[in-house]
């Protein structure tokens, strides 16, 4: 039943981290004004999509222990979920970047 519970937390936590990553490529595709006018260098400009991708893994580890909290899982799985979570987005990006 954990497992479950589980996979539907996590399921719920992709679908915030890929609503997060679309509204924040609409805003980039629309030109909000996302950097401040002064600002000489811009992360928004300089990884594009890249950071479009991390917007939305970081959505995704931020909202994974919210749902697995709200299904009734203990600790222990939600913050080592919650801990892969982020080491992996980490890794990614460390891979992609190099």
């Amino acid at each position: 039943m954990d497992t479950r519970l589980f996979g539907r937390s996590l399921l719920q936590a992709a679908l915030t981290g890929l609503m997060a990553a679309l509204a924040y490529e609409v805003m980039v595709r629309t030109g909000a004004p996302l950097c401040a006018p002064s600002a000489e260098h811009c992360v928004a400009d300089l990884l594009g999509l890249l950071f479009t991708v991390q917007i939305g893994g970081l959505a995704m580890a931020l909202a994974l222990p919210v749902f697995a909290r709200r299904a009734g899982l203990g600790w222990v799985p939600t913050v080592a979920a919650g801990t892969a979570l982020v080491a992996l987005n980490l890794a990614w990006f460390a891979a992609v970047t190099r």
